[in-house]
């Protein structure tokens, strides 16, 4: 069985540079990965802020309506 020796690269670019910084340079993969993944769906994540909120303006204005002044206890 022969042995195959790989060439290994130093690292280029932004990588390098933060490598030598003493950065931790997983982490940073880890979040150029989840912006890579969940840059498409960004309308999920919007739509899950404006549902809520759009329901709430509905139930504020539609009831706020119909049901009208109802006098508390001060009067």
């Amino acid at each position: 069985m022969s042995s195959v020796s790989y060439r290994v690269l130093p690292p280029s670019g932004r990588l390098a540079v933060l490598r030598r910084a003493g950065t931790d340079v997983g982490s940073l993969r880890l979040i150029e990965r989840h912006a890579r993944a969940y840059g498409r769906a960004w309308l999920v994540f919007v739509s899950g802020i404006l549902e809520p909120l759009f329901y709430l303006l509905s139930v504020g204005l539609g009831l706020g309506v119909l049901v009208g002044k109802v006098p508390g206890p001060g009067g």
